[in-house]
């Protein structure tokens, strides 16, 4: 199917939220024509708008949303749910958290992305809803496959994403515009960012693949045009080899049978965010990737150096359905972060003293700014004898 990359009412004065779904109201509004392919994963948004972005992604943590400790609590803390004779609960204030980015986004014409991610919570109840029973706590950063194999646990989940999309999938809402759900993220390294324990690539991508479909059709319900997208990492005909085979996969064989099991149980609409990192991700001269080679079929990973060879497979006709191409550029991050093994990969320097306060900014800054503007040319000159090149065009493939 269709394949893009992506880099109420109130009652009463204790403002009780009640949302019940009899019958779904479809929005038909079109997705958006981005005046730029430019984004960023925000942490400021005055300063992201400031910055020209057409694109933003936001992450989103499930952990923070649920309240089953909330479920028939008639308090302004908690939004109420219910779906047939089922009923959720949901904190309010988390939803409004995200509102003050979203809106104000949306409002702008940014086209914005919800990285949909599932941190363990400390509460039991919680971790029974999400987490996936074969999760592992021995992962190194606590981040869990939803829990698709309980029945309790795909039910919370959809009633969490149509909440989401009710609230953020259609126009007049008042509380901004979401298009982009990415579910998970780099789930071929599943291991370290998507857990499921120790388990074969099937298995997970079966796992995987029920989640994805769950999150499309509570999109879709509302909204019809809204996306959603599988986050890949760069290692393409290799796997991690930070992992071993029930850790991480290769990304090839990973869409592939992906692909294959959606059409087997009765294709649908999705997606690809994928990570074109430097072969070494302390070494930013993706030029001089060794690993990132001109064929799919061989490359053992996709970087920026020979992303076209991406394209060149999801151009397939088995994987296509109405368009192709890609739909933003996604820059990670906003601010350097304390937590990322050493990496500064942001526009801002963090302070010294904290985890990702921004403290100045860098000369990156200035030129992810003239990015896509008159200044561009101008902006981009300093770097054609770095890289060793005398103009833009000899980078372009016949």
């Amino acid at each position: 199917m269709a394949k893009r990359i992506l880099w109420l009412g109130l009652i009463g004065q204790a403002m009780y939220l009640s949302v019940v779904w009899a019958a779904v109201a479809q929005d038909l509004e079109r997705y958006p024509e981005s005046s730029s392919l430019k984004g960023l994963q925000v942490q400021m948004v005055d300063d992201a708008l400031e910055l020209g972005i057409g694109q933003a992604a936001l992450n989103f943590n499930f952990g923070q949303l649920l309240a089953p400790e909330g479920v028939g609590r008639d308090e302004p803390r908690y939004v109420q749910v219910r779906r047939g004779a089922e009923e959720f609960a949901f904190q309010r204030a988390y939803l409004e958290q995200l509102d003050a980015m979203i809106r104000p986004l949306s409002d702008r014409g940014v086209v914005v992305s919800l990285i949909l991610l599932n941190y363990v919570p400390e509460a039991a109840d919680k971790r029974r809803i999400l987490v996936h029973p074969d999760y592992s706590a021995a992962c190194p950063n606590h981040l869990a496959a939803f829990n698709t194999r309980t029945e309790e646990g795909k039910a919370w989940l959809e009633a969490a994403v149509e909440l989401l999309a009710q609230r953020w999938g259609t126009a007049g809402s008042g509380h901004g515009r979401v298009w982009n759900w990415i579910v998970g993220n780099e789930v071929n390294s599943h291991w370290f960012w998507c857990n499921q324990g120790r388990v074969g690539m099937r298995s997970f991508a079966d796992d995987y693949l029920q989640a994805v479909r769950l999150v499309q059709r509570a999109v879709n319900r509302h909204s019809p045009q809204g996306r959603v997208f599988l986050s890949l990492e760069h290692h393409w005909n290799a796997r991690y080899a930070g992992g071993d085979d029930q850790q991480t996969f290769p990304a090839r064989d990973f869409l592939e049978y992906f692909a294959a099991r959606a059409r087997e149980q009765g294709d649908f609409a999705w997606h690809v965010a994928f990570h074109p990192y430097p072969e070494n991700l302390f070494e930013p001269r993706t030029w001089l990737d060794r690993s990132a080679t001109g064929d799919w079929r061989t490359t053992p990973r996709i970087t920026f150096r020979n992303l076209e060879v991406l394209l060149d497979f999801l151009r397939q006709p088995e994987l296509q359905h109405t368009i192709q191409g890609i739909d933003a550029f996604i820059l990670h991050r906003h601010v350097d972060h304390a937590q990322e093994g050493g990496l500064r990969l942001g526009l801002w320097t963090r302070g010294s003293e904290s985890i990702s306060e921004p403290a100045s900014k860098k000369l990156i800054y200035d030129v992810f700014a003239a990015a896509g503007t008159t200044r561009e040319e101008d902006a981009f000159r300093f770097a054609l004898p770095i890289i060793g090149i005398s103009d833009w065009s000899e980078l372009i493939r016949q």
